[in-house]
């Protein structure tokens, strides 16, 4: 694979099956998809019942659920998202929540 290089570079970056790039975009808080030969990034994800995704990073270990971490200290989370045939996902789930974190307290 030609940008195979990448993956050892970042995390949260993998390839589909058809050669396009799956991306955590922290700064754009969203997980992304682009094809490597033209360009036109599209977004998969960019939130959670409404609520945008903080800093997106992800792993799918068998290419059908994609686990999505929302790291925010005060509300950590990890959500799954099913991972359909076309390569886009489906409706996400809370997978887990760290119960053992303090509350954030932004008062």
């Amino acid at each position: 694979m030609k940008y195979a290089w990448l993956l050892l570079l970042f995390t949260g970056l993998t390839l589909s099956r058809d050669g396009q790039l799956i991306a955590c975009e922290h700064g754009d808080r969203r997980v992304s998809i682009m094809p490597l030969s033209r360009g036109g990034k599209k977004t998969l994800a960019d939130n959670h019942k409404k609520n945008r995704f903080n800093s997106p990073n992800a792993d799918s270990t068998d290419e059908k659920m994609l686990y999505v971490t929302q790291s925010d200290p005060g509300n950590p989370v990890i959500f799954a998202f099913p991972v359909c045939a076309n390569g886009t996902t489906g409706k996400g789930r809370v997978f887990f929540i760290d119960t053992t974190q303090p509350t954030a307290n932004f008062g």
